[in-house]
């Protein structure tokens, strides 16, 4: 499978998707379209404090000119 992506705006909402996203969530029952993700904010799609700090974090790293390279696993439950 391709590499899921997604693009974010300056105030945190998703604005694209990938089309190997659209793949992955079809392939794992999403429940909603998986075009209904854009526009919403990307915190509305991590769970828990601790990861959103993660997430937090290495957006303000990014916006601050520096590069990060994050590869990550990215299961569903079957």
């Amino acid at each position: 499978m391709d590499a899921v992506s997604y693009r974010i705006d300056q105030h945190d909402r998703i604005v694209s998707i990938n089309e190997a996203w659209r793949a992955f969530a079809a392939a794992n029952g999403g429940l909603a379209p998986a075009d209904a993700v854009v526009g919403r904010l990307l915190w509305d799609n991590i769970a828990g404090t601790t990861v959103r700090q993660v997430y937090r974090s290495l957006l303000t790293r990014v916006r601050s000119g520096r590069g990060i390279r994050f590869p990550f696993r990215c299961d569903a439950p079957g």
